[in-house]
């Protein structure tokens, strides 16, 4: 089974650690299918852009990025893997301060995702976050908030009880409210992303120091 690589959402507190959409499996084509030549040059390219950037290459990374991106935007345009290729092109940005250059790549990405995938899809929860995530890198945090609200929504419909994805997104919106200066509101999504992840990981874990960081630098504000 091949996969495509997940759309990141990262939080933007200090010390949170990023996590990905999980991959949507794709079918490996059958013995008399032969893969596209597109579909080669593109896994090819992503695969070195990944390496690049195990290496902190970065600008490497996004140099094979656009290339995959324009690879797609010739020979198929409209699929999951050119909504995935837009998203990591936006994400190598990210990291080099070009969030304003990410910014179009995340909103083409989303909306490519909720034409193809109807109704709720983890592609357009993780979308939906990414774009906010850089409206607020941007200074944007009200702008970021009703799409923070909106993937939490969509993730508790996908992920019923306890998911390390919605006690994620509990916290990047409830980093979004501090930042509007509504703490009062941001205390209570902060102690249930603690709450959850302390049952999900037992012991010591980042996540779970990561939720503690997080709620006490609201309780100090």
């Amino acid at each position: 089974m091949r996969f495509i690589r997940g759309l990141v959402v990262a939080l933007l507190l200090p010390g949170s650690p990023s996590w990905a959409v999980p991959d949507e499996p794709i079918p490996e084509p059958s013995a008399k299918e032969e893969v596209p030549d597109w579909k080669r040059e593109a896994e090819d390219l992503e695969a070195r852009a990944a390496k690049a950037e195990e290496k902190q290459d970065l600008a490497t990374a996004l140099e094979l990025r656009q290339a995959a991106v324009k690879v797609l935007r010739e020979k198929h345009p409209e699929s999951p893997e050119m909504a995935s290729a837009l998203s990591q092109a936006a994400s190598t940005l990210c990291p080099l301060s070009r969030e304003a250059e990410a910014l179009p790549l995340y909103k083409e990405s989303l909306a490519m995702c909720r034409r193809i995938f109807n109704g709720d899809h983890v592609y357009v929860a993780g979308g939906l976050g990414n774009l906010a995530l850089t409206l607020s890198s941007l200074g944007r945090a009200a702008e970021a908030l009703p799409l923070h609200e909106e993937s939490l929504a969509m993730l508790r419909r996908l992920f019923r009880g306890d998911h390390a994805k919605v006690a994620e997104s509990l916290g990047n919106l409830a980093n979004t409210l501090r930042v509007l200066g509504r703490a009062a509101e941001a205390l209570p999504l902060l102690d249930e992303s603690l709450a959850m992840r302390r049952r999900l990981f037992k012991g010591d874990h980042r996540a779970v120091a990561t939720s503690l960081d997080n709620l006490a630098s609201v309780l100090k504000s």
